[in-house]
């Protein structure tokens, strides 16, 4: 005689046992921040203007800076080397190393703000010694260049926020 078996139910999973959801959702901000770069380097990024003729403007477009931009050393300019940090935020992120990819990118964010100091500290305008270039505004370029980094930082606070509430007790 076949007596039909009862299984007993099974008992529930407390959240920090239970294996860890696949976290895609980086994958899509590593993408949207590739493609907030591209985006910068095909929009113009700097309306620069030359003094003592203030009624003459430059524009400076973000695939020009993107090219030339490491010779901003020679005038003591930095922000262009946030670029730098970029490719590694995003290794870091991808690889959910959180508090790397946010220490990361945090550092390239503070580089990138050295840019902003062309509003005060002149560049030297070519051969014309009487002639310097001050920044007159930032423009969409250089907006969507800051966003690129600071999408990554913030989706690392994220993934550090998911951990802690998946596993209390991680650090």
């Amino acid at each position: 005689m076949n007596v039909p078996r009862s299984d007993p139910a099974p008992e529930p999973v407390p959240a920090w046992s239970r294996p860890a959801r696949p976290e895609r959702w980086r994958w899509a901000v590593i993408a949207l921040s590739l493609l907030l770069f591209l985006t910068a380097c095909a929009t113009p990024a700097l309306e620069m203007r030359v003094e003592p003729s203030a009624e003459r403007f430059d524009l400076w477009p973000g695939w020009f800076l993107c090219l030339f931009g490491w010779l901003g050393i020679l005038v003591l300019q930095f922000g262009w080397y946030a670029n730098l940090f970029l490719p590694p935020a995003l290794l870091f992120l991808g690889l959910r190393l959180w508090v790397a990819a946010l220490v990361v990118s945090g550092l390239g964010l503070l580089l990138a703000g050295d840019t902003f100091l062309l509003a005060i500290m002149p560049l030297p305008n070519g051969d014309d010694v009487d002639q310097h270039l001050y920044l007159n505004r930032p423009l969409i370029g250089c907006d969507l260049w800051v966003a690129s980094m600071a999408v990554v930082a913030i989706a690392a606070v994220v993934g550090l926020v998911r951990r802690r509430r998946t596993f209390p007790g991680a650090r």
